[in-house]
């Protein structure tokens, strides 16, 4: 390198070198420099929009320790209990890990060989917390025989290493269960159940769901269902289950079919013969809630209580992140997944994703399903037993955890279980929280939902409700990545509330905290309260 070219090299770099300090400069001095709230004003009115909020939405998947979250339900499901066998408790872990056959499904320090020894260790759990109940029925066609490991190809069933699964064992049940009878009977677990728990009106098992997202079985478990599942098969299974579940416990609630996202609501992933419903239904929720409708008619009693979906959001951040599965905390991802609840309740948005661009007609998802309701099988509840907006410990997944219990009050979903994808919670737990123990004394928003808007969605949510003792609860949600923000409210009531106190947490922690509390000498009308960046409030207004 010359020395003319290594002179002006070095001016470069010396410029540069500069530029760089002074941008530092200009960054430390714009971070110091105090941000301006941005306004928002919030309408709430007590008199109007009164709708009862299930309990059941406050749920998760397991059983979490008591002093972690305070739950109202619980499940018990996923890929492993399609192939699970209560005889004898193997699973099958299908294409979520080689499909292997274990006894990865039995609790830690219990006994094996117990009959249903993972549904019972559940059951006893969700009743310590007192929360509901659900478990899931295999339906699939086979569950586990052994625990020798993998599975190969050559051995898919029927075969050895699977058992047949039968709804009805036509003969006598027995509480020692039969292991070398050749089949597993799905009549004699629930008569088994109701002998060691009682049945679902005295501390027994609430929910009972037909296995899990079979749209994908040959996908999940291609060594027990190998070939694509058909509508009409489907159909066939629920009808034939949920009407065993009846038989035996007819105050029991029957959950189907455990949709694992709109590719399965919006045409069954493309059934072999989906063709045969399509000219008739506009997706294959209307088709599978008429006929358990018309079924459930032909035997003169109600097949299913409760339909049941799974939404894992599909939304994609600029940086082409799907935010679900994204542990990142830039800001475009952040913004990405506050937005992305909005999918499920908002006509004018449209989020980046598959969904948007190839099922579009389908959104927002909760209008649109409870449409289907109402006009196929009304009376139905709705469920969405398994979701997740990402990022459990950061702020922004508690944030969107908040938004989403506020967004199925709102639309009246009935019971509700968030999946966690990690075992870092914290923050899903500060949104859970948030609604159901937020002074950490069991306080709890309203059952009773009523009447709420904010004059800016994109940067804030609110959800609002009273509850039995007169109180006024309101969720304020900041997802604003750096301003704070002043709401305002403007509240219409017939009660004049002369109390608050308000609890959140925010970026700095996911512990709910009490921030302020105090007496409103003009009532709720015209509170006004400063938030965070990122951060979630419960705002309590009483007599």
């Amino acid at each position: 390198m010359s020395a003319k070219k290594t002179g002006i090299h070095l001016m470069v770099l010396s410029l540069l070198t500069l530029l760089a300090l002074s941008s530092c400069m200009v960054n430390r001095e714009t971070k110091a420099m105090p941000v301006e709230a941005l306004s928002i004003n919030i309408s709430v009115d007590t008199t109007s929009g009164h709708s009862p909020i299930s309990p059941y939405i406050y749920g998760i998947n397991g059983t979490p320790a008591k002093n972690l979250l305070t739950t109202a339900a619980c499940r018990l499901g996923g890929n492993r209990t399609t192939g699970y066998n209560w005889e004898n408790n193997f699973s099958s872990a299908g294409e979520d890990w080689h499909n292997f056959n274990d006894l990865y499904l039995v609790p830690k320090g219990k006994d094996s060989s117990i009959p249903g020894i993972t549904i019972l260790d559940f059951a006893e759990k969700a009743k310590n917390l007192g929360a509901y109940a659900l478990i899931t029925l295999p339906m699939a066609g086979y569950a586990a025989n052994d625990g020798r490991g993998a599975v190969e190809e050559k051995d898919t069933a029927p075969s050895g290493r699977f058992v047949p699964v039968k709804d009805r064992k036509n003969g006598a049940l027995s509480l020692t269960p039969n292991l070398s009878d050749g089949a597993v009977y799905s009549d004699e677990l629930i008569n088994y159940l109701i002998a060691k728990l009682g049945n679902s009106r005295n501390g027994g098992i609430r929910g009972y769901s037909l296995d899990n997202e079979p749209a994908l079985w040959s996908d999940t478990h291609p060594r027990i269902h190998p070939q694509k599942t058909t509508v009409a098969e489907i159909l066939e299974k629920s009808v034939s289950l949920s009407s065993v579940v009846k038989d035996f416990d007819s105050g029991a609630e029957v959950f189907g079919p455990a949709l694992y996202g709109v590719g399965a609501y919006a045409n069954f992933q493309s059934a072999p013969d989906w063709n045969q419903y399509s000219g008739a239904y506009k997706w294959f929720v209307d088709a599978y809630l008429d006929g358990m409708r018309k079924a459930g008619e032909a035997k003169g009693r109600r097949l299913l209580d409760v339909l049941d979906l799974h939404y894992y959001t599909e939304a994609r951040s600029p940086l082409d992140h799907r935010v679900s599965d994204d542990r990142d905390t830039n800001e475009e991802c952040i913004y990405t997944r506050f937005q992305s609840t909005r999918s499920l309740w908002d006509k004018t948005y449209r989020e980046k994703s598959w969904i948007a661009q190839w099922l579009g007609q389908f959104l927002p998802i909760l209008p649109v399903v409870n449409a289907s309701i109402e006009r196929y099988y009304p009376g139905t509840k709705l469920s969405i037993s398994e979701y997740n907006f990402g990022n459990e410990n950061h702020v922004s997944g508690g944030i969107a955890q908040a938004d989403a219990l506020g967004i199925f009050a709102a639309q009246g979903v009935y019971f509700a279980a968030l999946w966690p994808m990690s075992d870092k919670l914290e923050y899903a737990y500060a949104g859970i929280n948030l609604y159901t123990n937020y002074d950490g004394k069991g306080g709890a928003f309203g059952n009773t939902l009523v009447e709420s808007s904010t004059d800016n969605i994109e940067y804030s949510s609110v959800y609002a409700s009273t509850g039995e003792d007169g109180a006024l609860h309101v969720i304020l949600l900041n997802k604003n990545i750096h301003s704070p923000e002043r709401f305002t409210l403007a509240v219409n009531s017939n009660v004049r509330y002369t109390n608050f106190a308000y609890y959140g947490f925010n970026a700095d922690s996911p512990v709910i905290k009490k921030y302020d509390s105090g007496a409103v000498d003009k009532g709720a009308d015209g509170f006004s309260v400063q938030v965070a960046p990122m951060s979630a409030v419960h705002l309590v207004f009483t007599l």
